[in-house]
């Protein structure tokens, strides 16, 4: 199967599988390094840091919903948004919890920590898709919600598209379309400052846009891929395979 380094321009891979050594309960503060672009987690709150925990057989980051999140203030995520035409953001997670307001997976800001450039999550109540941000530091915050709805019982990945140079953004969940926008700010490259900060599971913040969810995956790329490399990070994510059968059996025999 094609793994998500095999497409260029791969910026951020935080993989929780690479947690998998640390005990349930563990609390998340600098232990989870992306995979590219030396960017590492911080959270030194104690009543804040998520948990490292074990589902099945996969290692997830469990976010409360209360007040957990992760900032992240090093290496690629402060330059992944800068000056770009586009970017690419994956998230593999549960939902474990339908949020009251607003609940993020991933959060890059503009030079200003707190303010949104990109920010991937779900609605409040519906649970649909819903992202959200600015192209330059100066504009007003844009967001909009997809039509399909995140449960509380399955795993799923959600793909968010910010095309500024089209001024198009999109939202598809496990694949599908759930929701895009042809207006969605201006046409042109992101603002030329670097981020002041990125998160995971809030906005940068312990009050601002909580969501309860264990997090496997959070994978960016600064371009827009074409459909068949997105399909191959999602089905990678999902464990959907791309070879075909025959070749499967023969890899079984094989061992």
């Amino acid at each position: 199967m094609a793994s998500p380094t095999d497409i260029p321009n791969l910026v951020l891979w935080f993989r929780a599988s690479d947690l998998s050594a640390y005990a349930d309960g563990t609390a998340m503060d600098n232990q989870w390094s992306s995979v590219v672009g030396s960017s590492t987690t911080t959270q030194i709150t104690t009543a804040s840091q998520p948990t490292k925990q074990t589902v099945g057989a996969d290692s997830v980051v469990r976010f409360d919903g209360t007040d957990d999140w992760l900032r992240i203030t090093t290496g690629a995520a402060l330059t992944a948004t800068q000056n770009k035409a586009a970017v690419t953001i994956f998230a593999k997670a549960k939902v474990n919890t339908i949020p009251a307001a607003t609940g993020l997976f991933f959060f890059f800001s503009t030079a200003a920590s707190t303010t949104s450039r990109c920010q991937v999550g779900i609605a409040a109540t519906t649970g649909v898709g819903r992202i959200g941000g600015r192209r330059l530091d100066a504009d007003a915050l844009q967001s909009f919600s997809g039509t399909l709805a995140w449960d509380t019982t399955d795993v799923h990945v959600q793909t968010s598209v910010y095309d500024w140079a089209n001024a198009s953004a999109y939202i598809y969940l496990d694949g599908a379309l759930s929701g895009s926008n042809t207006a969605f700010q201006t046409a042109g490259n992101s603002d030329t400052t670097a981020s002041g900060a990125a998160a995971m599971g809030a906005a940068n913040s312990a009050t601002s846009l909580q969501l309860a969810c264990d997090l496997y995956d959070v994978i960016v790329y600064h371009r827009v891929l074409t459909s068949g490399e997105q399909q191959t990070v999602e089905d990678y994510l999902l464990g959907i395979s791309s070879e075909p059968p025959n070749v499967i059996v023969e890899l079984i025999r094989s061992q």
